[in-house]
């Protein structure tokens, strides 16, 4: 299924798709590089993850974000894949307890967006239980 890249450009004021290049999928969702640019707002999201969202939205504002409710949405998201993205393929690359880390930052992210709970089950493969 390809996008509709006129209501895509609606919602994202400003876009003005010129090419796209498919990247990957996820379980309900499809990542496209969009004419040759990675999304600018991903670089908040390590602040996002160390300081939360109210310090972000500070800076963000203080820089002139243009739609701080659609940063914070992405922020999550952003945040979200990149901690399912350390515990899945940091084995032997993490630094020593970021893995760890990205758990609890993880469990936070989901319990805040209201999503599932997340425990971390005490077996030897480091495997999850959602609830």
């Amino acid at each position: 299924m390809k996008p509709d890249w006129r209501k895509i450009e609606l919602e994202n004021p400003g876009l003005a798709v010129r090419s796209a290049c498919f990247l990957g999928e996820g379980w309900t969702s499809r990542a496209y590089l969009v004419n040759n640019e990675l999304d600018p707002d991903y670089d908040f999201m390590y602040l996002f993850l160390d300081f939360g969202q109210a310090f972000v939205k500070e800076v963000a504002r203080r820089y002139g974000h243009p739609d701080l409710e659609q940063l914070g949405i992405k922020l999550r998201y952003f945040g979200l894949v990149d901690q399912i993205d350390t515990i899945l393929y940091g084995e032997g690359q993490a630094l020593e307890g970021q893995t760890d880390t990205a758990w609890r930052r993880l469990k936070q992210l989901l319990q805040s967006n209201g999503f599932l709970s997340i425990q971390r089950a005490a077996t030897k493969n480091k495997s999850a239980r959602l609830d």
